[in-house]
């Protein structure tokens, strides 16, 4: 296997990981003490516009070489910007919500970072 190859999927998978970290969070902070609530529409229009973060991942994959290893840890921690939005509030409304809403948000952006020895080979 390519060295380049091996180091992207082991960032990779660490951030993939690294989800786990904010869904154990939730499980300290909140535990069971969850009200149920609707969603207010400035949460919406937050949650809303993280969605963004795949496209903007897409267009760059499409656009330019993201492999590189600066340029792949960067959108890497960009990919993670759903979580962390989705986990603060979660805390602040006491609700899993908005967790459960941005984790398919952020397994997107994962999915478009995969490494394939295809795409990591493919220099611009």
């Amino acid at each position: 296997m390519n060295e380049k190859l091996f180091d992207l999927r082991r960032f990779y998978f660490s951030f993939l990981y690294l989800s786990f970290v904010y869904l154990g969070i939730l499980l300290l902070i909140l535990g069971s003490s969850v009200k149920h609530s609707q969603p207010d529409v400035m949460s919406q229009t937050i949650l809303g516009l993280t969605g963004i973060v795949p496209a903007v991942i897409l267009f760059l994959k499409k656009t330019r070489y993201i492999f590189e290893k600066k340029v792949y840890i960067k959108l890497l921690v960009f990919s993670q910007i759903p979580l962390i939005i989705g986990t603060v509030l979660s805390i602040v409304h006491f609700n899993y919500t908005y967790f459960l809403i941005s984790y398919p948000i952020f397994l997107a952006s994962c999915l478009l970072l995969l490494p394939t020895k295809k795409s990591v080979e493919r220099e611009n």
